[in-house]
């Protein structure tokens, strides 16, 4: 009888056609032909219910899951986008995965459902599904693992169900570092930090560019450091990161830290130096370095390596006043002249104020006279600092260069000018007359200059005339040359 209904379908008109179906499927209702040939007929009428029930009765009477998957998926996507009934669509998408969990259609069509229903457990679990379905793509399996991970993580706080779809993603797709980075980012936030290391050491093994090295290593060791207390392990991790990225700040002010919080002062400095060394700017890599040898000097009390980098700041920046005053301190201590000197040669020379260079000119003089015992030297120095158009207490400067002049009779003359000096830029009257006197009786006994010494004392006499060695000195000088009667004058206003 059925046949003969279907064979009558076939050639009846449209409009018999429907009922005479209507008539096997109820003699027949696990005939998956009657069931096609009904939905066929009703979407060609447009009739989208009527086909999205009879491809559900198809369902029914199909034993195979993937056809009846298919069915249902229809018949859903006929749901949502004719009758925009959602829950129906969502209810028929989980009856086809039920059917066919791997079936990529019921999935791929359930999966936005899910997401806007906010259904997160179930469309965790369409995912995984997915991940099933993806023989032979590893990269959807893998993204498929993720989105999985995603949601057991973001929106339900499961962090072990997270950490076991990350783990199977890592799984199928090794070399590549998205899922390991997810792992990881669960297992610290969910407070399993021991676990962490070993997921980190897998995703050095697959990053590439050292940048991504180096901040993985990073975050290892401010991992290892502050949430394990492993301090060993986090400098060695510290260390890893500067060598792939010698520029990347915080690994080196984590790694200086260690070392601090360890002990290992030798190799705090080493660092700091490594890092100063860096710097391209020489005055900038100069002052780095003085800062390393304050703390050795204040903190650590280690002078000899805080001298040490003061005298490679000196190499690299002369100019720099505070290793210069500190250096020279510890050379005087020392004994060690020569390196004072050299030292002080190359300031003067790097200083581009001739007002600067003035007081450093008159030490360098002080050094060679008192302790080089170098007067020609001392002399140059000296004349230098004197010459300066701005010098620093110029009447110190002539009375070094006279005392370096003094050592050497046979510059007498240069001896009694820079005593005249002084004697101009004497503070007081008395000092200014008793320099006189001093430039008078050197042109007199050294210079052997008797007109000039005469000059001299009557200068003095201008100042003071009843000044009686000055008189005493000119009566003699008159009388000596023959010039009575001046000399007779002169013993009168002696007198």
């Amino acid at each position: 009888h059925a046949a003969t209904v279907h064979s009558a379908a076939s050639a009846g008109p449209p409009t018999g056609e429907r009922a005479t179906l209507e008539a096997w499927i109820e003699l027949s209702p696990r005939e998956p032909i009657a069931w096609d040939l009904a939905a066929a007929e009703a979407l060609r009428e447009r009739r989208w219910e009527d086909a999205a029930r009879e491809l559900e009765g198809l369902a029914g009477a199909l034993d195979d899951g993937s056809a009846r998957a298919s069915a249902l998926t229809f018949a859903a996507v006929l749901r949502e986008v004719r009758a925009g009934d959602q829950s129906a669509a969502r209810s028929l998408l989980a009856r086809a995965v039920e059917a066919l969990p791997t079936h990529p259609g019921a999935l791929a069509a359930l999966e936005p459902l899910l997401l806007r229903a906010g259904e997160w457990v179930t469309y965790a679990r369409c995912m995984a599904a997915q991940a099933e379905t993806a023989v032979g793509d590893p990269a959807g399996a893998r993204e498929a693992l993720e989105r999985e991970g995603d949601v057991w993580w973001d929106a339900l706080g499961d962090a072990e169900s997270a950490a076991a779809s990350f783990e199977r993603a890592s799984a199928i797709a090794p070399r590549e570092p998205g899922p390991l980075a997810k792992h990881v980012a669960v297992l610290e936030g969910s407070g399993r930090y021991a676990d962490a290391p070993r997921v980190y050491e897998r995703s050095l093994a697959v990053l590439r560019e050292p940048g991504e090295r180096a901040a993985a290593l990073l975050r290892q060791g401010l991992l290892l450091e502050l949430r394990l207390g492993d301090r060993e392990g986090a400098q060695r991790a510290y260390a890893r990161a500067l060598a792939e990225s010698p520029a990347l700040g915080l690994a080196q002010s984590s790694l200086a830290r260690v070392y601090a919080l360890m002990g290992r002062w030798s190799d705090w400095v080493a660092l700091g130096v490594a890092s100063a060394e860096r710097v391209r700017d020489r005055t900038e890599r100069a002052a780095r370095m003085v800062s390393l040898a304050l703390r050795c000097e204040y903190a650590l009390g280690d002078r000899v390596t805080a001298q040490a980098l003061y005298e490679r700041a000196l190499a690299l920046d002369p100019t720099h006043a505070g290793a210069a005053e500190t250096l020279a301190v510890a050379y005087r201590v020392q004994g060690r002249f020569d390196a004072l000197a050299a030292m002080l040669e190359a300031r003067y020379a790097a200083l581009p104020d001739a007002y600067g260079k003035a007081p450093i000119a008159r030490a360098l003089g002080e050094l060679y006279l008192d302790a080089l015992r170098d007067p020609p030297r001392a002399i140059e120095w000296m004349r230098r600092a004197a010459q300066s158009p701005h010098p620093e207490d110029a009447l110190a400067v002539w009375a070094g260069l006279a005392r370096a002049l003094a050592a050497d009779p046979s510059r007498s003359a240069e001896y009694a000018d820079a005593v005249m000096q002084q004697a101009t830029r004497a503070h007081s009257p008395a000092e200014r007359l008793a320099l006189r006197m001093h430039h008078a009786a050197l042109l007199e006994h050294r210079v052997r200059d008797r007109p000039r010494a005469l000059e001299a004392y009557r200068a003095v006499l201008a100042e003071r005339p009843a000044h009686p060695e000055a008189l005493a000195r000119v009566t003699q000088l008159l009388l000596g040359d023959g010039r009575y009667a001046e000399g007779v004058a002169s013993l009168r206003a002696e007198l």
